[in-house]
């Protein structure tokens, strides 16, 4: 049995038809996006505590608890319970961006937490498998709004068109890029930090108040991530960054 493992995962970016994996839109018209993962990551360390059974969480706070209960970070909560470890260990995230920007950090974290617990544990999942866990934990356990686009692609790695059933099942297939236009694509993509932090669920809320209109609005940008399949297997950089514009003031409404 391990007693330190570490895990790394990376944080996404969407490249077309982000937001149609929200169930509201999939459940009834089926998702379809392009999402990638991206060399920003989260550290997960999570270690055995061999003299005392105390429970430490170090993330952006610092928390000793002595029953599992009793832990703020809910994710962490949740995942340690669901791996039934309520003692004796330690749990540690790092960060190379800030949360609540938009990059689906909440469910890279868990992701993160997930490989490790799993490792830790010497218990063996499959991404797709730790997808799934991570999807139950956040989305069903806990209630937090959000689609599976987050979980997968963390899990997956790499550039994926993902597809979401009205029945709710998910498939992941890799976009199959030539290298030298995966380095030029990589070359002309810039990733800003505004300052701004948000909460998604929040924004996911708001769009639920006139459905008609939300739909509409995911009609069009389903329609943008299928042109941007060529666009990106074409290396088509102008096309895609007008696209991506495109994508963003349709949202805007």
């Amino acid at each position: 049995m391990a007693h330190l493992t570490i895990s790394q995962t990376p944080y996404r970016i969407s490249l077309g038809g982000g937001g149609t994996d929200l169930p509201f839109y999939a459940n009834e018209r089926g998702g379809r996006l392009i999402t990638a993962a991206i060399n920003q990551y989260v550290k997960v360390s999570v270690a055995r505590r061999p003299l005392d059974e105390k429970i430490l969480i170090q993330t952006t706070d610092v928390q000793f608890a002595n029953r599992i209960d009793d832990i703020d970070n809910e994710l962490i909560r949740e995942a340690l319970r669901y791996f039934n470890i309520n003692k004796a260990i330690q749990v540690a995230t790092f960060t190379t961006v800030p949360t609540g920007i938009g990059l689906g950090s909440s469910s890279t974290v868990l992701i993160g937490l997930i490989n490790a617990l799993s490792r830790i544990n010497n218990c063996e999942y499959s991404a797709l498998e730790i997808a799934k866990l991570a999807y139950h934990i956040e989305r069903e356990i806990l209630r937090h709004s959000g689609g599976v686009q987050d979980q997968y692609i963390a899990s997956l790695g790499g550039i994926q068109v993902m597809r979401i059933k009205e029945s709710g099942e998910v498939s992941c297939k890799p976009l199959n890029i030539d290298e030298q236009i995966r380095i030029r694509l990589q070359n002309h993509l810039v990733l800003i930090f505004t300052g701004q932090e948000r909460v998604s669920k929040e924004v996911i809320k708001s769009q639920e108040h006139d459905l008609t209109r939300a739909f509409e609005v995911y009609d069009e940008i389903k329609e943008i991530g299928i042109e941007s399949d060529d666009l990106i297997t074409n290396g088509d950089i102008v096309g895609l960054g007008m696209a991506m514009d495109r994508h963003w003031e349709i949202k805007r409404t």
